[in-house]
C-alpha cells in the first residue's frame, strides 16, 4: 500500500448503508429443550409464534423434556405479553440458545444496540455469556432480584461496565422488559427521551434501605419519582448503567458516532479515486469534503434537538505504513450535562466495516 494511501480499506468493502437499528433490540433465551433460531416477534402473532417452538430434536421422546419445554413456552408467553401491554415497540427479534456462542456470532453479522436478557441470568453462567458477548452490542440488559451486584460484575473496572444495565425485579417480573420496550419505542420517535421518570405497569418498592443499596450499586428500579414527598408519582429510576452512566446520554453518542463513522464512509466512496493523495485532501487547510459534510449532519442533529451544539470538527491524518485517519468532534447533548470530545479513528471504521460488510 503507497505510503499515503489512508489505511482502511474502504473500496473493496461495499458498505450497505442501510439504517442500523438502533431502537431494535435482541431478545435472548438460554434453552436446552427448545430449538435454537432467530425469530421476529409482534404483538399481533406472538403466543402463537411461542406455542410453535420446536422441541431439540435429540430430547424429542423424552417426556420430562416436553414438560420442561412446554414450561418454558409459557414463561416466554407472559414475558412477552409483559412487553408487548407496555404501550411500547410492537415487534422485537429474539434468539434462543443453548451456547451463548451462537448468539455472539449472530451478533457479529447483525447490528442491535440493545441486547436483553429475557430471564435472570444464573450466576454460574453470567461470566461466560458477559465475555463471549462484550463488545458486540453498546448495551446488554440484565434483570436482577439482588440489591447487590453479582460478583462477576463486582471484580470488573468501571471501564468493562460501560453499557451494562442491572434492573432490580424483585417481586416485580418482567420490569427490564417492560422498561427496554416502552423506552426504545419513545426513544424512536424523539431519540433524546430520559429513561429517568419513565411511567410502567409495574409494582414499586418503598423500602428505603432497599433503594439506598441499589442506588449505590447503580441498579435501576420502580418506585416514588419523589421519595420524600411522597407525591404518589411513580417512576422508572436511575436511568444509569452499572458504570454510573446515564443511559439516554451514552445511546445518543453511541448514534452520534455510529453516523458520523458511516457519513465519512460516505464521503470517501463518492469521492473515491481523489481521497488515496493526502495532497488531495488538503486537510491542513481547515474546511475540506470530510468536516463539511460533518458539519452539515451534526447541524441536522442540532435542529432535530438531538443534540444541543457541536464545534470544533478537526481532522487528522498520521504517517505510519498507511496513513491513519483521527476525527474528533466537541459535542453537547444537553444542557444538564458537559460537553464532550468524540473521537473518530480508523480503528473505528474498520469495525465498523466489519460489521457492515457481511
Amino acid at each position: 500500500m503507497p505510503q499515503d494511501t489512508i489505511n482502511v480499506n474502504l473500496i473493496e468493502n461495499k458498505v450497505k448503508l442501510n439504517d442500523v437499528g438502533y431502537y431494535n433490540p435482541l431478545l435472548i433465551y438460554k434453552s436446552d429443550c427448545l430449538s435454537e433460531g432467530h425469530f421476529v416477534l409482534n404483538v399481533s402473532g406472538f403466543k402463537d409464534s411461542i406455542a410453535s417452538l420446536k422441541l431439540r430434536q435429540e430430547i424429542s421422546s423424552d417426556e420430562s423434556r416436553k414438560k420442561t419445554a412446554e414450561t418454558q413456552r409459557t414463561l416466554l408467553a407472559k414475558s412477552f405479553s409483559a412487553l408487548f401491554a407496555s404501550e411500547g415497540l410492537k415487534s422485537v427479534d429474539f434468539y434462543i440458545y443453548k451456547d451463548i456462542k451462537e448468539v455472539a456470532k449472530y451478533l457479529r453479522e447483525h447490528v442491535h444496540t440493545f441486547v436483553v436478557f429475557v430471564d435472570e441470568v444464573a450466576d454460574d453462567a453470567l461470566k461466560s455469556d458477559f465475555e463471549a458477548l462484550e463488545g458486540l452490542s453498546k448495551f446488554m440488559v440484565l434483570s436482577t432480584k439482588s440489591k447487590d451486584l453479582p460478583k462477576e460484575l463486582k471484580d470488573k473496572n468501571a471501564s468493562e461496565l460501560d453499557g451494562v444495565i442491572l434492573v432490580y425485579v424483585g417481586d416485580n417480573e418482567h420490569l427490564h422488559l417492560k422498561f427496554v420496550s416502552k423506552y426504545l419505542h419513545q426513544a424512536s420517535i424523539f431519540h433524546s427521551v430520559n429513561p429517568y421518570g419513565i411511567t410502567l405497569k409495574a409494582n414499586p418498592i418503598y423500602d428505603a434501605t432497599l433503594i439506598s443499596s441499589l442506588r449505590k450499586n447503580n441498579i435501576n428500579f420502580y418506585s416514588l419519582l419523589n421519595e420524600t414527598g411522597r407525591d404518589g408519582v411513580l417512576a422508572f429510576k436511575e436511568g444509569v448503567d452499572v458504570a454510573g452512566n446515564p443511559i439516554d446520554e451514552a445511546f445518543t453518542y453511541h448514534l452520534l458516532k455510529t453516523e458520523a463513522t458511516r457519513e465519512l464512509i460516505r464521503i470517501w466512496s463518492r469521492n473515491n479515486r481523489q481521497n488515496s493523495k493526502l495532497s488531495q485532501l488538503k486537510v491542513k487547510e481547515g474546511n475540506n469534503a470530510y468536516t463539511a459534510g460533518l458539519e452539515c449532519l451534526f447541524k441536522g442533529f442540532r435542529d432535530a434537538g438531538l443534540i444541543v451544539s457541536f464545534s470544533d470538527i478537526k481532522l487528522e491524518l498520521k504517517a505510519s505504513s498507511g496513513l491513519a485517519l483521527d476525527l474528533s468532534i466537541r459535542v453537547k447533548y444537553n444542557d444538564s450535562f458537559k460537553s464532550v470530545i468524540l473521537n473518530i479513528s480508523s480503528d473505528d471504521i474498520n469495525d465498523y466495516l466489519k460489521k457492515e460488510a457481511v
